[in-house]
């Protein structure tokens, strides 16, 4: 079967209105399922990533006390203090990294974006319980 040639368009077909809408509809109703969950995966890296880094912080304190016998002395340092007093390279990944440590220490890592959330560690052994979150939603821990 041949397809008539119409005069209007020279027998070139094309997309009529209503299936360019259809189209459309379709394509924001897969975006309103796509989107949330896009937010989510990311969110749920930026905490991967705080633990990660967190538990690396972790470590290089607990080589620098069995080192020296104490642990980095330090009041609010913040992630470059941390570093250099460790020894390490966390970058920060729009995160606030800080540091205290009076008889024993804590680091928390702070990402300030649109479900904000603070997750510490301290010097107790890594476990369910440490890391910890103290504010937002950890669903990572």
């Amino acid at each position: 079967m041949q397809i008539p040639k119409n005069k209007n368009n020279n027998g070139l077909r094309a997309f009529t209105l209503t299936e360019l809408i259809i189209t459309v509809v379709i394509i924001t109703v897969l975006a309103t399922f796509a989107v949330p969950n896009y937010q989510k995966s990311v969110r749920k890296g930026y905490e991967r990533r705080a633990i990660l880094n967190l538990k690396m912080i972790h470590g290089a304190n607990e080589i620098y006390n069995a080192r020296a016998g104490y642990y980095v002395v330090g009041v609010a340092l913040d992630l470059a203090g941390i570093n250099t007093a460790l020894g390490i390279d966390i970058v920060d990944g729009d995160m606030t990294y800080s540091y205290t440590c009076d008889i024993g220490y804590v680091a928390t890592a702070a990402y300030p974006g649109a479900n904000k959330f603070t997750v510490g560690i301290n010097q107790n052994p890594i476990t369910g319980a440490n890391p910890y979150c103290f504010e937002g939603s950890c669903p990572s821990l």
